[in-house]
């Protein structure tokens, strides 16, 4: 199976153009994401999900290097608001080179 490609990871309008990663919004409806009040934070939340969900059952696929697992949820108490939380475990896959921090060059 080829390495996923950009549109696969950011939507099918999402372009790689140079040093110029290009998103649409609107790829991310699916997700739930409400493109009327973007923040960054729910731009990236958006992201996890889509990751996520295209990551399901690809665990062991080599080509395949970065997975989002399903999520831890909890409660946690922020200030004076009790909010619930998402844990989720990304994991990044590069060549076994002895690194003892993933270099994204290396990513597979």
């Amino acid at each position: 199976m080829p390495a996923p490609s950009i549109q696969e990871l950011f939507g099918v309008n999402a372009s790689l153009s140079g040093s110029t990663l290009a998103i649409t919004l609107t790829d991310f409806l699916p997700e739930g994401f409400d493109v009327t009040d973007p923040t960054a934070s729910r731009v990236v939340a958006a992201m996890v999900k889509r990751w996520k969900n295209f990551t399901t059952g690809k665990e062991d696929d080599p080509t395949v290097g970065i997975t989002v697992g399903a999520p831890f949820v909890s409660l946690a108490t922020r200030g004076e608001q009790t909010q619930r939380s998402f844990q989720y475990s990304v994991s990044l896959y590069i060549p076994d080179v002895g690194a003892a921090e993933p270099d994204p060059d290396l990513v597979v």
